[in-house]
């Protein structure tokens, strides 16, 4: 009989701090805020948070202070806790911020990505290149244009990329809904041609998905600097 060699080992750890589950909670649910839109609520309650997630209120103050460093929240003493609503201009640096790195991600997808996992993009990119006439509402026009920019940031399989397109996309889907909740064709304008985005990813060509994605973000950010509402 062989003898068996002996570690140290420590146990593992399998469950989540309460404090990054109410993170990741928080987090999704401010995602799905309408942030510019004036009917958006923007007041976040600790109690009513710790509440409705069935937990203390220390974690979800721990999460608070998370989602204050990540820029999506900032508390006003005596006030309360808010979801920030971002300047035109900062607006402005999020959407160059963001081209950044979709042009980085993309160029990744290209050289590493399955042919099924661009595959997975054509459906999306058909659902985005609808006009103001086909059968389907704008939110759901808006949707699948989101759901095309977080896939092609997925297939990078960048966690660093992803991490920091993670809180940039919140503002960058508000803006977009609160354009489309005024009947405006920024949901086409801005997703010039997705479909060309995935036929250039299929041929492998790095320069033209490069120049394709440039030139749908660099369409929503003059949109946005046209503005004259919407943003304070």
């Amino acid at each position: 009989m062989s003898n068996a060699a002996s570690y140290e080992l420590s146990r593992v750890a399998t469950v989540v701090p309460l404090n990054k589950l109410a993170y990741r909670a928080i987090k999704d649910a401010i995602s799905k805020v309408d942030i510019y839109s004036n009917k958006a609520s923007l007041r976040l309650n600790e109690r009513m948070l710790a509440n409705r997630l069935g937990i203390s209120r220390t974690p979800v103050r721990d999460a608070i202070a998370q989602l204050e460093h990540d820029g999506l929240l900032e508390t006003h003493p005596r006030n309360g806790t808010y979801i920030v609503r971002k300047t035109k201009r900062e607006v402005l640096d999020i959407i160059c911020a963001w081209t950044k790195i979709e042009c980085t991600a993309v160029a990744l997808v290209a050289k590493k990505a399955s042919n099924k996992e661009i595959a997975s993009l054509r459906q999306l990119a058909v659902i985005s290149n609808k006009g103001p006439d086909a059968h389907i509402s704008p939110a759901g026009l808006l949707q699948a244009v989101i759901r095309f920019h977080k896939r092609l940031i997925e297939l990078s399989r960048s966690t660093q990329i992803n991490d920091k397109a993670d809180t940039l996309f919140v503002h960058l889907r508000a803006v977009c809904a609160a354009f489309s909740e005024q009947g405006d064709r920024i949901r086409w304008s801005s997703a010039t041609d997705p479909m060309g985005i995935v036929r250039a990813l299929e041929n492998r060509n790095t320069d033209l998905a490069h120049n394709l994605v440039k030139e749908q973000l660099t369409t929503l950010e003059r949109h946005v600097a046209n503005q004259p509402t919407i943003m304070n």
